[in-house]
């Protein structure tokens, strides 16, 4: 029991600590009338990404629910971002048996071309614990159909009756289950259990290994933390040659109610240091701001549970996804989040051998929140923001400041578009809202994110943009983030410029496209921005690029001057009407934002 960590991590070449790496980027998936636990992901050979999430009702109490009601359920999303829609429950209690209720926690791999699916259940009987065990289905296709392994009437894995074997007569029976397919060829299954019934059992974590992965799984005498507080919600992966294991801290051994990474050469035995995995929710993450229409549905402390992580091609962590026990926007239910990995400190280890073997190579950029509106007061924050004025042109020709149009709630910007009901005299046959940051900040280069949803309707125009600060249009330049029409499951992001409105007649380099949207749901739209070109984005994969071309001069590039934002919902327009005249009975409808950040 004294492997520990590897030596290799004082070099920087092994695993490395996480959690000032990853950026919160929001939910992942809220689902009304709720609660959603574990979620873990996996993508398919199109590169959509599947969520498999822990769920029950939200009006059952929540240590109740998630022993007897908790079911599996299978989101899809186009990008590790989202947005995810429900497809179906794939997994719940089969009213008798081991697996009577309470499908719970599931892990999702894939192993071959087969997608593996383990999670926990129990009998349903009156004292929950001892009797919770792990199952494991598999499926040809992550929509299934899914079987159980290795059948019907059996767990994957239950206690040992084994007295040596250090969870003999555990209170918590064995739970919590991540597996891995270890280079050496075997399965390994990591799992959570006691050392004995309550109260005298002490949580720690151990693994069965297994030849095939349809078992048997057989558990090692000894548990694989020397720990002396409990941790558990372990997920295990490879890492730069090592086996890793990333679990909760919900006792402060680095960071009470942040994450830990445990790291082991063989897999076995994981005793020594960890490294710090992910930073407490509400202290860091969210800086001590937690909105003050959160709901506590799960403890007090704003913290992340269960962890789950998303590898990108190279075998790197890139998406982190957790539940709270906290529902930061105030809803009926739990909710899970996802973060996505941004500050990468370290490389990975070089493979070729000779001089410069060490050499590291280029970093990728690091980011910095330089900027952000997450609108968590009940007003529009003034030294930020200003409403627009009514003008001539389309986008603001139905401008009002009428207060029905704009709301702020539940740390939501909300930008309405209605009926014209007034009886001032104002011809306008719709009134809308607009705000810019005009005058109040503006900046020059970096990387911009808003997100934001909006309800469709025939004649609807939201728009998020940004203008040129110094020079007037169309010589200061104009980046549209994301233009929407109508009831389209795209949205358009373009550039404006002199060059492009009164020189180019052949659109080179072209200046703009469209992107495929899940209409009416959440999505983030921005760019990343520098001296030589701008890169469209939403949810944060590249869309649309429009280069620098330096030989057409300044009227092609007026990007090297600073930026405004404005935000706008407008109804009505040649453009948008070019489709068919706006429908009153569609309205009110409107755009709503959840934040904006600027990084550099």
């Amino acid at each position: 029991m004294t492997l520990g960590v590897l030596g290799q991590q004082a070099s920087g070449a092994g695993p490395e600590p996480l959690a000032d790496q990853w950026e919160l980027v929001g939910e992942a998936v809220n689902e009304p009338g709720y609660d959603v636990w574990g979620t873990s992901p996996i993508r398919d050979d199109a590169g959509n990404v599947h969520l498999f999430c822990a769920r029950w009702p939200g009006s059952i109490p929540f240590d109740k629910a998630w022993r007897r009601d908790s079911e599996i359920g299978h989101y899809v999303g186009p990008t590790p971002e989202g947005p995810f829609r429900f497809l179906k429950v794939m997994g719940r209690g089969a009213g008798q048996g081991w697996n009577a209720v309470g499908y719970h926690n599931p892990n999702i791999r894939r192993v071959g071309d087969r997608y593996v699916l383990v999670f926990i259940s129990n009998d349903g009987a009156p004292k929950h614990g001892p009797n919770q065990r792990i199952g494991m289905m598999v499926a040809d296709n992550p929509d299934g159909p899914w079987t159980l392994v290795p059948d019907d009437s059996r767990p994957l894995l239950s206690p040992p009756d084994d007295p040596d074997v250090w969870c003999h007569g555990s209170g918590c029976g064995v739970n919590n289950p991540s597996l891995l397919a270890h280079p050496n060829g075997k399965f390994h299954l990591y799992f959570k259990a006691m050392t004995g019934p309550r109260p005298q059992g002490k949580v720690k974590m151990g693994v069965a290994i297994a030849d095939r992965l349809e078992g048997p799984y057989r558990i090692r005498k000894d548990p694989i933390t020397a720990n002396d507080r409990a941790i558990e919600d372990g997920y295990a992966f490879m890492w730069r040659d090592n086996v890793c294991l990333l679990t909760t801290d919900n006792h402060g051994i680095l960071e009470s109610g942040g994450g830990l990474i445990w790291v082991s050469e063989d897999g076995l035995t994981f005793d020594g240091t960890p490294l710090s995995g992910f930073h407490n929710l509400g202290k860091v993450y969210l800086k001590g701001r937690v909105p003050e229409t959160a709901r506590h549905h799960y403890t007090s402390m704003v913290k992340f549970e269960r962890p789950q992580l998303l590898l990108d091609d190279e075998g790197e962590p890139a998406y982190l996804y957790c539940p709270s026990g906290t529902a930061l926007d105030g809803s009926d239910g739990t909710n899970a989040y996802v973060l996505k990995r941004v500050n990468r400190k370290s490389l990975l280890r070089a493979t070729h051998e000779g001089p410069g073997a060490d050499a590291p190579e280029p970093q990728q950029p690091r980011w910095e929140l330089v900027w952000e509106d997450d609108f968590t007061g009940d007003t529009l924050d003034d030294s930020k923001w200003t409403l627009c004025q009514r003008g001539t042109p389309d986008w603001c020709n139905t401008v009002s400041d009428d207060p029905r149009l704009l709301v702020v709630r539940d740390s939501i910007l909300h930008l309405r578009g209605i009926v014209n009901d007034r009886n001032d005299g104002d011809p306008a046959p719709y009134l809308t809202a607009a705000v810019t940051s005009r005058g109040k900040f503006a900046f020059k280069h970096g990387k911009v994110q808003i997100r934001a949803r909006f309800k469709s309707a025939q004649g609807a125009w939201p728009a998020l943009w940004m203008m040129g600060a110094e020079r007037g249009w169309p010589a200061n330049g104009e980046i549209d983030l994301m233009e929407h029409l109508n009831f389209d499951h795209k949205v358009y992001q373009t550039v404006h410029s002199e060059y492009t409105v009164k020189v180019d007649k052949t659109n080179t380099p072209r200046k703009g496209g469209t992107a495929p949207i899940v209409r009416d749901d959440w999505n983030t739209y921005g760019c990343e921005w520098d001296a030589d070109k701008i890169v469209f984005t939403v949810n944060g994969k590249p869309t649309h690029t429009y280069p620098r071309v330096p030989e057409k001069g300044e009227k092609q590039w007026p990007f090297d001057q600073p930026f405004y934002f404005l935000l706008s919902m407008q109804i009505g327009g040649k453009w948008v009407n070019g489709t068919g005249p706006t429908n009153p009975d569609h309205y009110p409808a409107g755009m709503e934002i959840d934040w904006v950040r600027v990084y550099r």
